[in-house]
């Protein structure tokens, strides 16, 4: 199938309210849609079993008069809670039928719904939270053509600021702290910017099961303490669950009312609310009561045990949530450089205050619409997740199928210059001065000038100015080969609509050529990963050095200089253990030495080049540079 007709669906099913969104081709790069659900575009997370009706969601759960059971609250982790699995399974089916029908989901297309889930559900393999929610989410869906997929609601909240161009260029490079205040929990997200563009999930969490419906508990539990038929309703809620969830919705909406006019209720503290009563079964009504002065006290105090609160010594909503912030600062290395709130609580203008005395520093901002923010995100997310994967298939064909070939092209090229370097560095560097002190007497004999070569050698390849030539060598190898990569993948890049200027391949080493810059033994050692370079031209170079004493060699060149003027008779094996006069010695003179080096470098490199062409040695050198190039093209990518 075609990736790009593939419909993308972020469905935001969150602990308070649900709202879903769609992304008609992934190969678009228009503004999210958003559903409407039941005529609305945000629905409350409430299911209902109907007796007639069956199962009902949203608006019309709440509304159902012949309603079984009514539910509101139940977004929990899988393993946590067996009759909230079974509710979430029937709450997200029941709106995805509900799609079906409004034909905002095609049976007979391609779908991916992406599903958000709070920062704090683990993705570890032996308690994955997350995987376990796809798994329950898709038992309910009876059809092949829909994918579903989980992604933390932190990130898909990030992804719709960054694409909704609520962040700036210069705040999308910059790291970015995530504050997602929901119904049942607050998420606190660090993310790296190099994670955004990867679109990785390995970010810093922090999170508590501190949310806005503990507010609203607080409420119901204020309001039924000062009712007047306190004893009386809660006789009722115990005999009617039902109705013990519609009254803590209505405190629900009670909040909304204060944190969206608070400007109001601040005006006048004392003033309570009314926003209507919810009847009670035997002819009781129930009204929450709250002002300025109820709130401040709820914010700012303990709440009672009944509530069961998965949270440790709760001192009110508003120390936990400095608590939750302070925790979060001691744990950075450093401030943010923003601080994005989302989230229904954001709306909360007391959140915004204390994030700017934690985070005095900080830049910090609010999504002007938390209710659509994390499903328009998903939506993003999604889109962007598909078409990654997508242009990340093509890059890697063209580097199964091309990168070799060109690899292959560039190959004799760093062969010859490498060699040419060796050999040059080690008979200019190396085996000259060490002929010539033997010609002077410092080395006695022929046989003792091999080891002595050798050492020599093996202190020249570890200077600092040896290894900055061979760096520079394997980094220009790799500029060239990542320069034609680049080139080659233009048309990839076209495709997708990525600028051709992204393609901008970062170095492969931290290893400076930089003369005042020291290469450290372990630097150079790790320089291509899976070899050691330093070990790989010891033997490079003890492969040369023996040249040099074979028959093509300048060393047989001398000891048949010295057969003939000093004892022709003696075998040339003999010469290499004689301790030979030095009048003998300055026989061969330095510019003969000299000149005969220069005639038989060009020899001495062809030969190294012939016995490289079919050694291991080198074919895993470059096995292993070429490895590490196309891995620096897949991350680039």
């Amino acid at each position: 199938m075609d990736d790009s007709n593939i419909k993308v669906i972020g469905f935001d099913l969150g602990h308070g309210e649900t709202a879903v969104s769609k992304i008609e081709s992934v190969s678009s790069n228009h503004e999210p849609e958003r559903l409407k659900l039941q005529g609305e575009y945000v629905q409350p997370t409430a299911i209902a079993y109907d007796n007639m009706a069956g199962v009902l969601f949203g608006r019309q759960a709440l509304n159902s008069k012949d309603a079984k059971s009514f539910h509101i609250g139940f977004k929990s982790k899988p393993a946590h809670n067996e009759q909230n699995r079974d509710l979430l399974k029937d709450y997200f089916k029941s709106i995805y039928e509900h799609l079906l029908v409004e034909s905002f989901i095609d049976e007979t297309e391609k779908h991916v719904v992406f599903v958000g889930c709070p920062s704090g559900w683990s993705d570890a393999s032996e308690s994955n939270d997350i995987e376990a929610y796809r798994e329950l989410l898709r038992s309910g869906i009876d059809n092949s053509n829909i994918d579903i997929e989980v992604v933390k609601e932190s990130r898909a909240a990030l992804m719709n600021a960054i694409e909704s161009e609520k962040l700036s260029l210069g705040e999308i490079s910059e790291t970015i702290l995530v504050l997602d205040i929901g119904s049942s929990t607050t998420d606190l997200t660090l993310v790296d910017p190099t994670l955004v563009k990867e679109l990785s999930d390995k970010s810093l969490d922090f999170g508590i099961n501190l949310g806005g419906s503990l507010i609203d508990k607080a409420i119901f539990e204020y309001s039924l303490t000062h009712h007047d038929n306190k004893d009386k309703l809660e006789a009722a809620f115990e005999k009617y669950p039902m109705a013990l969830q519609r009254c803590i919705y209505k405190c629900r909406k009670y909040k909304e009312d204060y944190f969206k006019n608070e400007v109001d209720y601040i005006k006048d503290p004392e003033n309570e609310a009314d926003l209507g009563r919810e009847k009670v079964p035997q002819s009781l009504k129930f009204q929450p009561k709250l002002n300025h002065s109820i709130m401040e006290e709820l914010l700012s105090s303990s709440v009672p045990k009944s509530l069961e609160l998965e949270l440790d010594d709760y001192q009110g909503w508003r120390a936990c949530f400095r608590d939750l912030l302070l925790n979060a600062k001691q744990q950075l290395a450093e401030p943010p450089n923003v601080i994005l709130i989302t989230g229904g609580g954001g709306l909360m203008n007391f959140t915004y205050k204390i994030a700017q005395e934690v985070f005095p520093t900080s830049k910090i901002k609010r999504d002007p619409e938390p209710a659509h923010c994390i499903s328009k995100g998903l939506s993003r997310w999604g889109r962007a997740k598909i078409s990654t994967q997508k242009f990340m298939d093509e890059i890697e064909i063209f580097i199964q199928d091309t990168f070799p070939e060109i690899v292959k092209s560039h190959e004799p090229r760093f062969r010859k210059e490498l060699t040419e370097l060796l050999v040059d560095g080690l008979l200019e560097e190396v085996i000259e001065p060490r002929i010539l002190a033997w010609k002077s007497g410092e080395i006695k004999t022929i046989n003792e000038l091999q080891p002595d070569i050798e050492r020599y050698a093996r202190d020249w390849i570890s200077a600092q100015s040896t290894k900055r030539l061979i760096v520079g060598k394997i980094i220009s190898w790799e500029n060239l080969i990542k320069k034609e990569v680049g080139q080659g993948v233009q048309h990839i890049y076209g495709k997708f609509g990525i600028p051709l200027g992204a393609i901008q391949f970062s170095s492969s080493h931290v290893v400076s050529i930089d003369e005042n810059v020291a290469i450290s033994p372990e630097q150079f050692e790790k320089l291509i990963p899976g070899i050691n370079i330093a070990t790989w031209l010891t033997r490079i170079i003890t492969l040369i050095v023996a040249l040099v004493f074979v028959e093509l060699g300048p060393i047989a060149w001398i000891i048949g200089i010295v057969a003939v003027i000093w004892s022709p008779n003696l075998a040339k094996g003999g010469l290499k253990d004689a301790n030979i006069p030095l009048l003998v010695r300055k026989a061969v003179s330095r510019k003969k030495i000299r000149k005969t080096i220069g005639e038989k470098r060009e020899e001495i490199q062809e030969h190294i080049q012939k016995e490289l062409d079919d050694n291991e040695l080198f074919v895993s050198l470059i096995d292993a540079m070429s490895e590490q190039v196309r891995r620096n093209i897949q991350a680039t990518a």
